[in-house]
This record gives C-alpha cells, structure tokens and sequence, in this order.
C-alpha cells in the first residue's frame, strides 16, 4: 500500500507539478486549477489574497499583466523555501522613474552606499514587471542575518523562474541580483521605455 508521500507524488505528476512528495501552496494551486477546468469553471482574476500581506502590497504595484506569472512562482517559491523552513516574500516592486534616480543617488551625490547602477528608465522596476524577494524565517530576514541560507534558498527558488515566464537576476553574467525577478519580454531597455511611454505597459 502507498504512503502518503507516494501519493502526493503520484498527485503532483498527474498536475504537471515536480514530485517530491510536498503538498504545498504550487501543488494545492496546480490540484485547484485542474478541479476548475474539469468543471468549466473560469478561475477569474488573480487576487491579492493569495499572497501573504506584505507580498500583496507590492504586487499591487505590478503592471496587471504581470500578476499571473508573479502569483505561479510566489506559489511555487514558497513550496520550496518551506523545504528549508523559510518564507520567500515580495518585498519590492514597482518603482517611478524619480524614485530611481533618488536610488540612483545614494553613494554618489548623496550619504549612503551604492544600491543600484541604474537610473531612471533603467530598471525594470520602473515598468512595474520586476520584484525582488527576499528570504524570511519568522519575522528574521536572512539575507542580512543568515547570508548564505539566504543564497541557498534563492537558488532553490529560482528554478521555478523559467516555468513561470521570469528572468531571474542570478543568472545574470555582470551583475548577480539574487532576489531579482522580471517578466521576459524580449526588448531591450531601450524598446521598454518608448513602449511604456507610448501604452504604460511593456507587456
């Protein structure tokens, strides 16, 4: 007779999801999603009660269209980031142009270190298809206090990245962005300003 292990494994290569046995939020959403289909249900909307309050107020500051793919992996990050007894929260979204280049400032013309080598324009944050995430265990936020837990379980998360349509800042060649995450588009920085200004949106 099967364990409960085996069962939910065998569950999660019925929905598509990877089987290792959790039947966390990614598994639980993949099982909901396969239930409404079956029945014709139309699941509507993302809504921002699917993610934990302080991920909810960021990503209402995303562009709509990138809701979805935000959701799909904040589901299937946090699946994996429980494995390590972690939280995987989005704690930064959109961001103006002004309050870029005040980012952009920091460590030049004014007091503070260096926390970005993009102005305004240039970050895809200010096109509201890029969030950071940062790694939680209770209320402790490990990318300060515990680094290299943090790195393990960034790493972990952002294999779910690609299945999901984002780009992932780690994998970047010359500057490592663990916690960054953005929508690919295709475009270059250059394509995403006139688009954003001729539509408000890139996507």
């Amino acid at each position: 007779m099967s364990n409960l292990v085996d069962m939910i494994r065998s569950l999660q290569r019925c929905v598509g999801e990877a089987a290792d046995g959790v039947f966390g939020p990614a598994t639980a959403a993949a099982v909901l999603r396969e239930l409404q289909a079956a029945h014709g249900i139309d699941p509507g909307p993302v809504t921002f009660t699917h993610f934990d309050p302080r991920s909810a107020a960021t990503a209402e500051t995303l562009d709509d269209k990138a809701l979805q793919a935000f959701l799909d992996f904040y589901l299937a990050a946090n699946a994996t980031a429980a494995t390590y007894g972690c939280s995987y929260i989005m704690i930064s979204g959109n961001r103006t142009w002004a309050e870029q280049d005040a980012l952009y400032a920091r460590g030049r013309t004014q007091p503070g270190e260096i926390v970005t080598r993009a102005k305004g324009g240039q970050s895809n944050h200010n096109f509201g298809i890029a969030a950071d995430f940062g790694v939680f265990m209770g209320k402790s936020y490990l990318d300060e206090s515990k680094p290299s837990l943090a790195e393990k379980v960034h790493r972990a998360c952002s294999l779910h990245a690609a299945s999901c349509g984002l780009e992932w800042g780690g994998s970047w060649e010359s500057i490592v962005d663990l916690p960054h995450y953005e929508c690919a588009t295709g475009l270059t920085l250059a394509q995403k300003r006139n688009v954003f200004q001729l539509r408000g949106s890139v996507l």
